[in-house]
């Protein structure tokens, strides 16, 4: 039964970080690389991800 929820457990995190990774990609394309809001939008990425993750977490 462990096995599976920790199978299950990394499946949930890579879900997250592959969302992150999808929602970065789309603040590179939308945003000039000097635009301050391309930072802003990554950041927004990254913060999700770790909502994310503490959720499956808990």
């Amino acid at each position: 039964m462990l096995m599976v929820t920790g199978l299950t457990y990394a499946a949930a995190q890579s879900k997250c970080e592959t969302k992150r990774q999808s929602c970065t990609t789309e603040c590179n394309a939308r945003y000039f690389t000097i635009d301050p809001n391309r930072d802003k939008c990554i950041a927004k990425c990254v913060a999700e991800e770790n909502r994310c993750k503490r959720e499956q977490a808990g």
